[in-house]
């Protein structure tokens, strides 16, 4: 399996037929939010953290994190930003051997998160059903979680 990452600033400046046969995944500008190596390796700890925890502690981190929508919005563009930064650096060993697929599906369901939240879903909701729904780590290894038995995600 093979993936490509096409990055263009501006989806108009892309051929109909190149965006047709791609998957669209929005990042935000990168000066709008930057991720010094510190924070980064902050963000690194917190997603090894999320893969291994149980139920219990993600409601936690839900309810923390989403103090109110701007700041909810806030740590979703974070976790873009470092998925993004995992897939580029290939830190993932660091955080339970995901793959290039669980990346992508992860990033799909923070947009998805993000969408729900601009849509004035509760932010509180929103982050439960992201962090309940992220991959599982079980002895070194991920377990996919994520779909209904319909096989969509929530």
């Amino acid at each position: 399996n093979t993936f490509l990452l096409l990055c263009a600033p501006n989806i108009q400046n892309l051929l109909p037929t190149v965006v047709s046969r791609c998957q669209i995944i929005e990042l935000p500008p990168q000066g709008e939010i930057e991720l010094s190596e510190e924070e980064f390796q902050n963000q690194l700890s917190a997603i090894s953290y999320l893969l291994i925890v149980g139920v219990g502690e993600k409601l936690k981190m839900a309810q923390t994190i989403a103090q109110g929508r701007l700041e909810a919005l806030l740590w979703l563009d974070y976790q873009i930003l470092t998925y993004r930064k995992i897939m580029l650096k290939k830190y993932l060993t660091r955080v339970g051997d995901l793959t290039s697929n669980q990346l992508l599906t992860i990033f799909e369901k923070i947009n998805k998160t993000k969408e729900m939240i601009e849509a004035n879903v509760n932010p509180r909701f929103a982050l439960e059903c992201f962090l309940l729904n992220l991959p599982v780590s079980h002895l070194g290894g991920v377990m996919d979680t994520g779909l209904d038995r319909r096989g969509e995600m929530w």
